[in-house]
């Protein structure tokens, strides 16, 4: 049985966001980063009023970019981000005072073997220490620990299930050709031994269809999974990405990790990070939109959206740790560096709530089968806050990029159509008990590991010229210890 590329056979049915009319009685309020070009081209015609100097300029305010700025050893460095607010795909969305995620939202605690940088960087800043009863790096603030009972439920049209791959034979097989992984699968992984490198040039799909025989029923719950995390399904990533997933930690073993997930997700490392900076030495809504290397130095013209002033800043270093499609706008000699890099779109909703909706809440409520975009949603009740918060995920694959804008332009729609997968998981009218609607629309959120695509550090061939990268998207699967971790690196090249 052979998978198309985009898409599961099995997941059914199509986000349909167009030709209804509907009214609903909430407010809804939508951001995006989409307006960026406009602003970039609006910019290019604004004169520079002011020269600033530093030796590192940081372009990007995500994981990242801040751990690239907190690693320097020379404090000599300004950090540039786009957006209102930092935080990138892992940031999040204030509601009633509170914050909560639209964007990676958890990580498990980390074995022993992984990249001892970015385990001394967050023991460095107290949130983990390492537990030598479970041979891991745990998190101090145990608070938001999510309880094993908790954890995640998968709704699809057939009943709830534990997980969205079912407990069978087939399954058991399926960890028995991933257990010898166990251990191997290193993060960050710059670190995996070489020997394992091959498995990056075969589809996922190609390693498990190579020595399994294997059920439709396997694959798609893989699919999910790997569209979960990685924004593909089997049949599109790299066997070493899909092995990655589920061997980079004891899963099934003894030493299986804590999950930890804060209300604001992954924005927990983001505030972490940005108090161990100068808030002087961070601008944000701050486009960096033309870069031009003159006398071995670089001039990057910036505009700040809120003042639409636009200054120059003058550097010895850059640390490039945005969004790389962007480079073709602001430093397209690099652009073809990346050309090759294809990015999964992201729907957030943030659904706050009047009343708990009567049903199987999980932390994790994945559905499965009810729509090809359609991931699940995240219940705050299980992360020790009083607000009532469910956050929906829609996931889509690069040719579907073309809808963002017209999300954008009609949001209400689209949280129409949440609204009614909310409906089917609680088999109730869920719109009365919604009290506001938070969209955010991110059309390149996540780099997908195909084959080929790991083990790609651009760095290799522009860091001669002072111009480092960071970020998942620089050959690094996108998970928050990468990222963390390619800050980190691209930090040391400047440092040595």
């Amino acid at each position: 049985m052979k998978l198309s590329a985009l898409g599961s056979v099995a997941l059914t049915g199509c986000l349909d966001i167009e030709n209804k009319k509907t009214v609903l009685d909430f407010p809804i309020y939508a951001s995006s980063n989409m307006e960026t070009g406009h602003k970039i081209m609006k910019a290019v015609s604004i004169p520079s009023t002011q020269t600033l100097q530093t030796e590192t300029l940081i372009i990007g305010g995500g994981i990242a970019g801040l751990s690239a700025a907190k690693t320097l050893n020379n404090n000599d460095f300004l950090l540039m981000e786009m957006d209102d607010n930092l935080g990138g795909s892992s940031g999040a969305t204030s509601i009633n005072g509170n914050l909560f995620s639209q964007g990676a939202h958890y990580d498990l605690s980390y074995p022993d073997n992984y990249g001892r940088d970015g385990l001394s960087l967050l023991e460095d800043m107290n949130v983990i220490g390492f537990d030598s009863l479970k041979s891991q790096f745990t998190f101090k603030d145990t608070q938001f620990l999510i309880n094993e009972e908790d954890q995640e439920t998968c709704y699809t049209r057939e009943g709830f299930n534990n997980s969205p791959i079912k407990s069978s034979i087939n399954k058991a097989d399926f960890l028995s050709l991933i257990s010898p992984y166990v251990g191997e699968m290193k993060m960050p992984t710059r670190l995996i031994d070489d020997k394992f490198k091959g498995l990056n040039n075969i589809t996922f799909y190609d390693f498990i269809d190579k020595y399994l025989i294997h059920d439709p029923q396997l694959i798609t719950g893989i699919d999910y999974q790997m569209i979960d995390d990685y924004g593909a399904n089997c049949s599109r990533i790299s066997a070493l990405a899909g092995i990655h997933y589920y061997a980079c930690r004891d899963y099934y073993g003894r030493n299986k990790p804590e999950l930890f997930s804060p209300p604001e997700g992954n924005y927990y490392f983001v505030k972490k990070l940005y108090d161990q900076l100068k808030p002087e030495q961070v601008k944000s809504s701050s486009i960096i939109f033309h870069i031009e290397r003159k006398n071995n130095l670089y001039y990057s013209k910036y505009l700040n959206t809120q003042t639409n002033i636009v200054q120059t800043v003058v550097s010895k270093n850059i640390i490039y740790a945005g969004q790389k499609n962007a480079l073709r706008f602001i430093y397209p000699q690099y652009h073809q560096l990346f050309k090759a890099t294809n990015y999964s779109a992201w729907v957030a909703i943030n659904f706050e709530l009047k009343n708990e909706i009567k049903g199987p809440l999980k932390w994790q409520n994945d559905m499965l089968g009810v729509n090809n975009n359609l991931v699940g949603f995240v219940n705050s009740g299980t992360q020790k806050t009083k607000n009532k918060v469910l956050t929906m995920y829609l996931c889509f694959n690069p040719k579907e990029r073309i809808k963002m804008p017209e999300i954008m332009a009609k949001p209400s729609l689209i949280v129409q159509e949440g609204i009614s997968f909310l409906n089917e998981y609680f088999n109730t009218n869920c719109e009365q008990n919604i009290k506001s609607a938070h969209v955010k629309v991110m059309g390149h959120a996540m780099p997908i590991p195909e084959k080929g695509y790991l083990f790609n550090d651009r760095n290799d061939q522009t860091q001669k010229d002072n111009f480092y990268f960071s970020g998942v998207d620089n050959g690094r699967l996108p998970l928050m210890f990468e990222a963390l971790d390619s800050g980190i690196y691209a930090a040391s090249l400047i440092n040595r």
